[in-house]
């Protein structure tokens, strides 16, 4: 399948995790329990340019969150994604991007959870099935300690 849609090259590196108390929801809400919230930075470097051609539309591109909990065995959250419709927007070079959304848990604790950090993007063609891609750009890390 990759074959149709040529090789991307990419990397991914998380350059900065900070958690934060912080209600879920509305802030003002006093009946909100307070959670804590994972504010990632990373930096990303993804040529993508190979994977178009006459069939490409357009890809659909995010950075996924993985960590486990006591309570979970999995748990993903999209932390930042975009949607690229041209060739020439396919290379994509980030640094020190802050995460367009926060991660957090049911159980409303993040502190000191190991977490996995990748890219993934979808083919969308104009003709045919949706194609779904994970990189082997990944980054392992520590949920710090929350700060108030």
């Amino acid at each position: 399948m990759l074959a149709l849609y040529g090789q991307s090259s990419t990397s991914i590196h998380v350059k900065d995790v900070m958690v934060k108390l912080g209600r879920i929801g509305n802030p003002y809400d006093r009946a909100s329990p307070i959670s804590e919230e994972g504010i990632i930075d990373f930096n990303l470097d993804a040529d993508l340019r190979s994977v178009f051609n006459w069939n490409t539309k357009q890809l659909f591109v995010y950075v996924l969150a993985e960590f486990e909990t006591p309570a979970n065995d999995t748990s993903a959250v999209v932390v930042w994604d975009d949607i690229i419709q041209r060739r020439e927007k396919a290379l994509i070079r980030l640094k020190g991007q802050r995460g367009e959304y926060r991660v957090s848990d049911m159980n409303h604790k993040l502190s000191k959870d190991k977490a996995r950090l990748s890219f993934h993007y979808n083919v969308i063609p104009h003709v045919g099935l949706l194609q779904w891609f994970q990189t082997n750009a990944a980054n392992e890390f520590t949920f710090p300690a929350s700060r108030a």
